[in-house]
């Protein structure tokens, strides 16, 4: 998770820009039992003087060692990652939102420069995918407020997956150090 947090704090520093599309999860063999899961930019509230960016992970294990990156969203990329996973094997989705905005301009060594303020929101949900089921995944969220909600629903029953509960982000990060 040490990794992803990084990879998060370097592609805000960068601008948001250049990290649209970032992945490093292997969608599974479609001959495989399992199921998808369709990753979905779903964040609010960017324009004039604002940028966002929002990542998505999936880790195999409560503690987050094994996790990866499986999309980053920017307004330069499309607005929707479909990926199969393993069915009948529990998997935590993380999802990170970012916002930089900017607050002005001050003058510094006699030059204008931007003031830039930053917000964001992480969420953490574990469930068991089952075999052939669609999950639609977003992470709503608007550049004022700071906070978000992550959803996971199955597309077939059009409900939450049964055992989905929500995995504390302080258990990730507990494996960190």
């Amino acid at each position: 998770m040490q990794k992803i947090k990084m990879m998060v704090l370097a592609c805000a520093a960068s601008g948001l820009t250049a990290c649209g599309g970032a992945a490093g999860y292997q969608s599974l063999d479609a001959g495989l039992p399992g199921a998808t899961i369709q990753l979905n930019k779903s964040y609010g509230g960017t324009g004039a003087g604002s940028a966002a960016n929002q990542f998505y992970a999936f880790a195999h294990d409560e503690d987050c060692d094994s996790s990866q990156m499986a999309a980053s969203f920017t307004w330069t990329t499309g607005d929707q990652a479909s990926l199969r996973v393993p069915a009948d094997q529990p998997i935590i989705v993380w999802a990170a939102t970012v916002y930089l905005q900017t607050t002005g301009v001050s003058m510094v060594n006699g030059n204008p420069a931007p003031n830039v303020g930053q917000n964001g929101c992480f969420n953490n949900l574990q469930f068991t995918p089952r075999d052939g089921h669609t999950y639609d995944v977003r992470q709503a969220s608007t550049r004022t407020s700071g906070e978000c909600a992550l959803q996971i629903v199955d597309l077939g029953t059009h409900a939450p997956p049964p055992d989905l509960q929500l995995q504390k982000y302080e258990k990730c990060r507990e494996a960190e150090g």
